[in-house]
């Protein structure tokens, strides 16, 4: 049996508890590998300071990821209240059998954009900081090339029509893939198995117990596919090389795979030590 579900709110911090450590994991690899190819290809005398980036790595995703899903659930749990939720229907409580197609578009589109402007923000202002830093120790130097380069590099970014066309470039193409996501997942799913996941009802919320990666990594790589196929076209038709199609086919597949399947595993792995992500799913009422 299916039914349709409004997805009303997410737990705050139990999403930002599990997402921030699958992150934090992922920095580990990620510093691992940097420290295996630095090694190898500079010489391990260049290890010592790779371990001292390390540190930035790790606690800097931590930050960065705390804030960010923080902020995104937030964000959804207030335009929840105000706009039409995003509707899944399950099978037999377990299988994500389609999903509601503009409304998550919508949803996803209007977060995604309000946390670029937070993000851009901030990188300016960082980068306006870094500069002035950067500035005295090029002048002192005599290297006035970079110093033009990067005053013009902020200049840009600072300018009110570049923000403007960037919001609207972001707006756009959200909107767009979103939407062709999830139209693709329902037309999927027809065919094959949709995500599949582990659910408990607790009080008024629905736990998430576990996510299966197999399955779950399957479907979303074929959007990944789907998506790659149309940028990778974009990329053909502007820059002329057909190897800009192939990767982007092959990073859309493959890499979205990984992906799903890795945090998966470990959303699997972390959820029980962690603590499981709690959301609130109530009746959709036509």
């Amino acid at each position: 049996m299916s039914e349709f579900l409004n997805l009303k709110s997410i737990d705050l911090s139990s999403l930002t508890i599990i997402g921030t450590g699958i992150n934090v994991i992922y920095a580990i690899i990620l510093t691992l590998i940097l420290l295996i190819v630095g090694g190898i290809s500079a010489g391990f005398n260049t290890i010592g300071s790779l371990l001292m980036i390390a540190p930035t790595i790790i606690f800097g995703t931590m930050i960065v990821s705390i804030f960010e899903l923080f902020t995104r659930s937030y964000i959804y749990n207030i335009l929840a209240s105000k706009l039409e939720n995003i509707k899944i229907k399950l099978f037999e409580n377990k299988e994500i059998k389609e999903i509601s197609v503009i409304p998550t578009a919508v949803m996803v589109t209007i977060i995604s954009t309000i946390m670029f402007i937070i993000f851009y923000l901030i990188n300016l202002f960082v980068a306006q900081l870094v500069f002035s830093v950067i500035y005295q120790v090029l002048m002192v130097a005599g290297n006035l090339t970079l110093v033009y380069m990067l005053y013009q590099m902020i200049y840009l970014m600072s300018d009110p029509i570049i923000i403007i066309l960037a919001i609207i470039f972001v707006v756009i193409a959200t909107f767009i893939i979103t939407t062709i996501s999830c139209y693709v997942y329902n037309m999927l799913t027809n065919k094959m198995y949709g995500v599949m996941l582990g659910l408990e009802k607790e009080d008024n919320m629905t736990i998430i117990n576990s996510i299966n990666p197999v399955n779950s990594a399957l479907i979303l790589s074929i959007i990944g596919l789907v998506i790659s196929i149309i940028l990778g076209i974009i990329l053909l038709i502007t820059t002329h090389n057909v190897y800009s199609l192939i990767s982007a086919i092959l990073i859309g597949f493959i890499g979205t795979f990984l992906c799903v399947l890795i945090t998966s595993y470990l959303y699997n792995i972390l959820a029980p030590k962690l603590g499981k992500i709690k959301i609130k799913l109530t009746e959709n009422v036509e």
